[in-house]
């Protein structure tokens, strides 16, 4: 089901997309120090 209530499967990669991107930051940052 792509469309639920929350959004589906577009929720699900925006959620997904945003926690790449936090960890990409993350590892930018601990290669910075």
């Amino acid at each position: 089901d792509i469309d639920g209530i929350t959004g589906g499967f577009n929720f699900q990669s925006a959620w997904t997309t945003g926690w790449i991107a936090g960890n990409a930051i993350a590892n930018l940052s601990k290669l910075s120090v």
